[in-house]
């Protein structure tokens, strides 16, 4: 009676004051991004007493639990609590409150709660089948299996008839089903919740989520359309041929969309991009059960004949990878060895080691030593015995040795795509609290009967990164131990150091670098800027930016071509003079099953340009008796621009290029084939037979 009273007595003071018969209150005037804000609305007769009618509503960004408020209305009887659903960007809602003629508006701030959590990872419950995953900082798919720990920025990649559970600190569980490709975008405890960001870019998941109860906590599936939010809930998420769609068994789940609206999803229902609002499910749970086939029995073997057997994938947390052979030629230091090896990765709990039987030989039909490739070859039996990797992983924190990978130090102004082909390293990376540090140490272990460690490069390289406010501040260093020959007209470098920020942003990130590099045996110091984009939309990654260098500052310096310029006794540097460059940077790169490439053109604006690219398309096996192809090309072109427009096909004298088939025998371990490569001396194509390796890198 009290309530009813002073509603009466409030509407009588809106109404002569000339207000609207609408009434809203609400606790606040601002909402947590992703979060949902309780309003009361009152609508009012004309004498202000408590009235019934339909209330429609309009939001701006957004949307409402009580989705018919925007498509036919909800009944109102004096007061009807609504609960308004913020999107996760923020910004400022615009909401109108509609009851026949009468019509009000309000206005919420949109916040993101800034909260700072500890990486954490997430392990593999159950798997069936052919699946993989990719750690963030490589680009080799490993076999999946039930010792593996995914992290931050890794990938897991299933194949037909197949499939992967993953199981969350939270309890909550996501089964990955055949022919789906999943990335761990964000995977954070903040305080005693968590934070779950997942991005599907192709196939089907099931998720079960544990109540997300506490401030701050999210688990969110992202498609390239759309994304689902839930607060507790069974839902699974399809993203074929291009199109994604979101079906809720249990709970509700929140349809976020890129223009900012938000859906509810309500049990037994669908939401997919374009439709108007959600509608009646035909799936069924029973779609998303995922069961182990049961193994076939072996026939004429008795029971009491049966041998014991080595698991072939765990046994007591120990797991085992698949063994991996190699037989082909490897250039070294500019000298060619024939190499044969076989390999077989272990990983208990977090501690990796990956032990092979390697020999070779400098020449077809020369002697045979034993460890890998060295300018002191030996014949000591003992050094067959390889220790291709070793590691030790919590998380984002790491200590491993193994093959040098492509490295990038901060916006990669500097150092991208660096890398020594055929060496192995040290890498150590240490991350708290927003803080992390990296550091590569050169040095591989040559024989194992006299513990023989030697540089496998000259180059020493690290990073160390911080939280600034809401950006992430690096600072990067690189540092040559060894003087080399430079190129005509530039001086060698033997330290760098950078420092910059980043910020992430819609679908990557923006940041800018400063660098400075210095000739000490020349006494000469250059510096540059660079700023850009960084970003990746489905299977792409996209990088775009401009630099600007001065007192013969080399942008990219340390890039992929590095290491083969330098035993080549023409190793890159600062330029030997006073020049001013002014230049900018494009291109990305595509991972999907049937194509993987990389193409970028950078140049300044005197004209001086280069195309770099390479591209492999994979036809996959046929049947059983078909392996499929490897088709791969490669071209650096430095006019590509040379009749007025792109041209591709432009080969000449300033141009690498080759162009390769070859047929898997063992996967990309064992390959037969042919390769062209251009010779831009005789102006033809070479032709070549080849036997050996094909990785992708």
């Amino acid at each position: 009676m009290v309530k009813r009273l002073m509603v009466a007595v409030l509407g009588l003071l809106l109404l002569s004051l000339g207000f609207s018969r609408i009434v809203v209150t609400a606790e606040s005037t601002v909402v947590d991004a992703g979060g949902v804000l309780p309003l009361s609305v009152t609508y009012l007769d004309a004498k202000g007493q408590p009235a019934k009618g339909t209330l429609k509503a309009e939001a701006s960004v957004g949307g409402f639990y009580e989705i018919n408020l925007l498509f036919d209305g909800i009944p109102i009887d004096g007061t009807a609590t609504v609960n308004y659903l913020a999107p996760y960007e923020e910004g400022q809602a615009t909401i109108t409150f509609t009851v026949d003629d009468e019509s009000t508006e309000i206005s919420v701030a949109i916040k993101e709660k800034k909260v700072t959590g500890s990486k954490i990872g997430v392990k593999v419950e159950d798997f069936y089948g052919n699946a993989a995953y990719k750690k963030a900082d490589s680009e080799v798919w490993k076999p999946i299996d039930s010792s593996v720990e995914l992290s931050e920025g890794d990938s897991l990649l299933t194949m037909k008839d197949s499939f992967v559970v993953l199981k969350f600190p939270n309890n909550s569980e996501t089964k990955v089903l055949e022919n789906t490709q999943l990335e761990i975008e964000k995977l954070e405890k903040v305080g005693e919740g968590y934070v779950i960001e997942l991005k599907q870019l192709k196939g089907k998941t099931y998720s079960s989520i544990q109540k997300l109860l506490k401030s701050g906590e999210r688990f969110l599936i992202k498609t390239k359309s759309v994304t689902a939010g839930v607060r507790g809930t069974k839902f699974s998420v399809l993203y074929e041929n291009g199109k994604p769609k979101i079906v809720t068994f249990e709970g509700t789940v929140f349809a976020y969309t890129p223009t900012g609206a938000v859906y509810p999803v309500p049990a037994g229902s669908e939401y997919a991009p374009g439709m108007a609002k959600p509608s009646k499910t035909t799936h069924s749970e029973k779609e998303f059960e995922v069961k182990k086939p049961k193994p076939k029995e072996k026939e004429e073997k008795p029971k009491e004949e049966k041998k014991e057997e080595t698991p072939s994938k765990s046994m007591g947390g120990v797991s085992l990878g698949k063994p991996s052979v190699f037989m082909g030629t490897i250039e070294k230091e500019k000298k060619n060895y024939i190499v044969y090896s076989i390999s077989h990765s272990l990983r208990v709990g977090p501690v990796w080691l990956d032990l092979g039987i390697s020999a070779y030989s400098d020449k077809v039909g020369g002697d045979l030593y034993y460890g890998l490739p060295s300018d002191t070859p030996s014949t000591n039996v003992l050094d067959a015995i390889t220790i291709n990797g070793i590691g030790l992983f919590f998380g984002d924190n790491y200590v491993k040795y193994g093959n040098m990978v492509s490295y990038d130090l901060g916006m990669s102004y500097v150092m991208r795509g660096y890398s020594v082909p055929n060496a192995k390293a040290v890498d150590t990376q240490l991350g708290w609290n927003g803080y992390k540090l990296y550091l590569h140490v050169p040095y591989e272990l040559t024989k194992l009967s006299s513990f023989e460690f030697k540089n496998s490069d000259s180059i020493w390289f690290g990073e160390l990164s911080l939280p600034l406010f809401d950006l992430e501040a690096f600072i990067s260093g690189i540092y040559d131990t060894s003087e080399s020959t430079p190129a005509a007209g530039e001086l060698f470098v033997d330290k760098s150091v950078s420092i910059g920020i980043r910020k992430n942003v819609f679908l990557g990130s923006v940041g800018g670098e400063v660098n400075a590099e210095l000739a000490k045996k020349d006494n000469k110091f250059a510096y540059g800027v660079f700023g850009g984009y960084h970003g990746r939309f489905d299977i792409f990654e996209f990088i775009a930016g401009a630099f600007a260098g001065f007192s013969g500052h080399h942008q990219f310096l340390f890039n992929r071509y590095y290491y083969g310029k330098k035993i080549d006794g023409q190793t890159p540097g600062i330029y030997n003079d006073e020049r001013r460059t002014i230049g900018y940077i494009v291109g990305g790169e595509v991972y999907w099953s049937y194509i993987k490439g990389r193409v970028y053109l950078n140049g300044d604006f005197s004209g001086n340009v280069a195309l770099d690219g390479t591209l492999r398309g994979i036809i996959p096996a046929i049947g059983g008796n078909f392996n499929g192809l490897y088709i791969t090309g490669y071209l650096y072109d430095e006019t590509p621009f040379k009749y007025g427009k792109l041209n591709v096909f432009n080969v000449g004298g300033d141009t690498i290029s080759w162009i390769s088939v070859s047929y898997p025998i063992m996967g990309e371990n064992l390959t037969a084939g042919f390769k062209l490569v251009w010779n831009s001396t005789t102006g033809k194509w070479d032709k070549y037979v080849t036997i050996g390796a094909d990785i992708w890198r």
